[in-house]
């Protein structure tokens, strides 16, 4: 759960950086994650380039936009063969939101962060996923 935006991921780059943040989530599942803002299950933000292989987003909500994934900021999201079930936003779009600087398009670049079959979820127990400003399980601010 996020207070801002990404309830399980947040990904951003700085501009003044010759280099963007890049990750790639292969075979990963995104459950019932929660954003106060954007991207419920992630937010992709200032030119980070985000690439999702074979992924599952279900039961993800944000109360802007993106109820999964937001994408902003001349950022870019690359989806591939990625399933998305019920996810909702209480405004805005409910599986992907994307300003009109950023793009979300179907090819894959290579990335040097790479995370395999991971489980992204917020089940409300004792060990719950959290963040005060941004990515409630994992965060790629720039370096």
């Amino acid at each position: 759960r996020s207070e801002r935006h990404g309830g399980g991921f947040y990904a951003a780059s700085r501009a003044s950086q010759l280099e963007n943040t890049r990750a790639t989530f292969l075979r990963c599942e995104f459950l019932g994650n929660t954003a106060a803002k954007l991207g419920g299950a992630g937010a992709n933000d200032d030119a980070s380039i985000i690439t999702m292989d074979q992924c599952r987003f279900e039961g993800n909500r944000a109360g802007l936009g993106g109820g999964a994934l937001a994408n902003q900021r001349r950022a870019e999201l690359l989806l591939k063969s990625c399933v998305f079930r019920q996810n909702a936003s209480d405004r805005g779009e409910p599986d992907v939101a994307a300003d009109e600087t950023a793009r979300v398009r179907r090819e894959q670049p290579s990335s040097p962060r790479r995370l395999h079959q991971v489980v992204f979820s917020d089940r409300r127990g004792g060990g719950r996923n959290a963040a005060q400003r941004a990515g409630g399980c994992l965060a790629f601010p720039w370096s």
